[in-house]
C-alpha cells in the first residue's frame, strides 16, 4: 500500500474538517426531524445547531391567527415551531386567543376573562371554526411541531399539570415574560426538568435577573435586539437564541435585508417570523449557497463526497 505524503494526508484533513462543518450548517437549514421528540431533543443539546422558524401566531398560511386551520396549514408546510397564546376563561380553561378581548378575532364581545366555557361554545373565527382550546391546537400540532406558548394569562401550573398528567414535555416550549411567570415556571422546572423554558431578556428584567430565578439560565433566551456579542456570550453559556424579526417586517428596504443580515450573521437559533414560509425558503437558499461556495457534499461512514454544483 502506498504512502501518503503530509501535504496529501493535511489536504484530507482539511477537506474532512470543512464537510463536517457544512454538515454541521446544512443541518441548521432544512427541516430534518421527524417528530416533536427529536425537535427538542435538538432544543435541549447544544451540538444540535439547527436554525428554527416560528410562526408567531401561526400567521403566514391565509388562515386566522391562533386557529386550527392555521396551526394544521403550518405544520403542513414543515414548521417546527408554531407560537400561540394561551388564556384561561372565567372557569378556568385554556383557550387560544391574543386579546383580552374577543372583539377582533371573534363574533363575540367582552374580556374572555368575563366568559364561561359554555358561553365561548358561541364565539366564531373569521374561518366560522369556534375558538379553539390548547387541547384542539394541541392535537393538531402532536407530533409534528411544537407549540411555543405565550401566556396571556398565568396558565403555567395548570398546563404544567396537565402535560405531566397525559402529555410529553417535548411537545412546548415555556415562555415566560414576567418575573412573576419566570418565578412560576422556576419552581415547576425543579420539578419537572424535561420542561424546555425559554425566559425574555428586556430592559427591566437583565440576564442576572434571570440567572436568579432559575438559578442557571434555561434552554432559550429570547431576546428583542441580538447583538453579535450577546449571541456569542449565550452560546458559550449554552444557551440558544431567541430572535424576533416582526418589527422589521412591518417596515421597508433597507430595514428587512439588514433584519436578514443580522439573523444569518448572529447564528441566532430561532427566527420568529409572520412570513414563515418565506423563511424557510430563505434558509433553504442558505443551504444552497453554502453547497456551492464550499463545492463539497458531506461525510458518510468517513468518506466525502463532492457535490454536483
Amino acid at each position: 500500500m502506498l504512502e501518503m505524503i503530509p501535504e496529501q494526508i493535511l489536504e484530507i484533513k482539511m477537506k474532512k474538517l470543512i464537510s463536517a462543518f457544512l454538515l454541521i450548517v446544512l443541518s441548521a437549514t432544512q427541516n430534518v426531524f421527524a417528530s416533536t421528540r427529536e425537535i427538542a431533543s435538538c432544543i435541549r443539546r447544544t451540538a444540535c445547531q439547527k436554525t428554527f422558524v416560528v410562526a408567531h401566531r401561526s400567521n403566514g398560511f391565509g388562515a386566522p391567527e391562533n386557529s386550527r386551520e392555521a396551526v394544521e396549514k403550518a405544520t403542513r408546510a414543515g414548521v417546527d415551531i408554531i407560537e400561540i397564546d394561551v388564556r384561561l376563561s372565567k372557569d378556568g380553561n385554556i383557550y387560544v386567543l391574543h386579546d383580552n378581548a374577543l372583539d377582533r378575532t371573534t363574533n363575540l364581545q367582552g374580556p374572555i376573562s368575563q366568559k364561561i366555557s359554555v358561553e365561548l361554545e358561541d364565539a366564531i373565527l373569521a374561518n366560522d371554526e369556534t375558538l379553539p382550546m390548547l387541547q384542539d391546537i394541541h392535537d393538531i400540532a402532536l407530533g409534528k411541531a411544537i407549540l411555543n406558548l405565550d401566556f396571556k394569562s398565568n396558565a403555567i401550573e395548570k398546563i404544567v399539570k396537565w402535560i405531566a398528567h397525559s402529555e410529553s414535555f417535548d411537545d412546548f416550549i415555556f415562555f415566560v415574560d414576567t418575573i412573576e411567570e419566570m418565578e412560576s415556571a422556576a419552581v415547576l422546572k425543579t420539578r419537572y426538568p424535561e420542561m424546555i423554558v425559554m425566559a425574555r431578556e428586556k430592559s427591566n428584567i437583565s440576564l442576572e435577573n434571570i440567572e436568579k430565578v432559575f438559578g442557571t439560565l434555561p434552554e432559550i433566551i429570547h431576546t428583542d435586539f441580538p447583538t453579535k456579542e450577546s449571541v456569542e456570550y449565550l452560546h458559550k453559556k449554552k444557551v440558544k437564541v431567541f430572535a424576533n424579526v416582526l418589527a422589521a417586517e412591518k417596515t421597508f428596504w433597507p430595514i428587512k435585508q439588514l433584519a436578514e443580515h443580522w439573523i444569518f450573521a448572529y447564528e441566532t437559533d430561532f427566527i420568529q417570523t409572520d412570513y414563515p414560509r418565506e423563511w424557510l425558503k430563505k434558509l433553504k437558499r442558505a443551504k444552497k449557497s453554502l453547497e456551492k461556495k464550499y463545492n463539497f457534499g458531506v461525510v458518510y461512514s468517513g468518506q466525502l463526497f463532492r457535490s454536483r454544483a
